[in-house]
């Protein structure tokens, strides 16, 4: 199995652009032509998305997955 293409700034923009309007990352997957695991570990690799959890703050709707909560 062939290691995945190294990120480029300019994905690393879109796909921070497009976490921080909401967009669904299974558009923004197909957009970047990654998988939605590539994504997710993406977000918490460049500092996207917080690895932790803030007290008091309830989970954001991208951290469910189905009716698994991710959170």
């Amino acid at each position: 199995m062939s290691r995945a293409s190294e990120w480029t700034a300019e994905e690393i923009e879109k796909l921070k652009i497009s976490f921080l309007k909401g967009q669904k990352m299974k558009i923004t997957a197909r957009e970047l032509g990654r998988s939605h695991t590539a994504l997710n570990k993406a977000l918490s690799r460049f500092g996207i998305r917080p690895l932790r959890k803030i007290e008091g703050i309830k989970p954001k709707s991208y951290l469910t997955c189905g009716s698994h909560n991710l959170g």
